[in-house]
């Protein structure tokens, strides 16, 4: 099935684990441990890399229609970890507009 291996991309990976990371860390601070602070850090860093990455994706995705490629490329900016993950799990990447 195309949607699991979609889900099997290592940034796709990237970006659930930066959210699970986050959430935890949120959790552990809101319990007043010190490790909730570099958990929430570590997050923003893993976001950081997966929302880079998969700009740089959608830029270079040759199968892309070229009428897709803005509508993709404004998802993964405006909204960068979900936007980047909403991305990896389509099937199809060409949206008709």
């Amino acid at each position: 099935m195309a949607l699991k291996e979609n889900m099997r991309h290592p940034n796709f990976i990237i970006g659930a684990m930066s959210f699970i990371i986050l959430l935890t860390g949120v959790v552990i601070k809101g319990n007043k441990y010190r490790i909730g602070d570099y958990m929430i850090i570590l997050s923003v860093v893993l976001g950081g890399l997966h929302w880079i990455w998969s700009i740089i994706d959608v830029m270079k995705n040759q199968q892309m229609n070229a009428k897709s490629r803005p509508f993709w490329i404004i998802v993964v900016l405006i909204i960068p970890p979900v936007g980047g993950m909403i991305y990896y799990m389509m099937k199809e990447k060409n949206v008709r507009l």
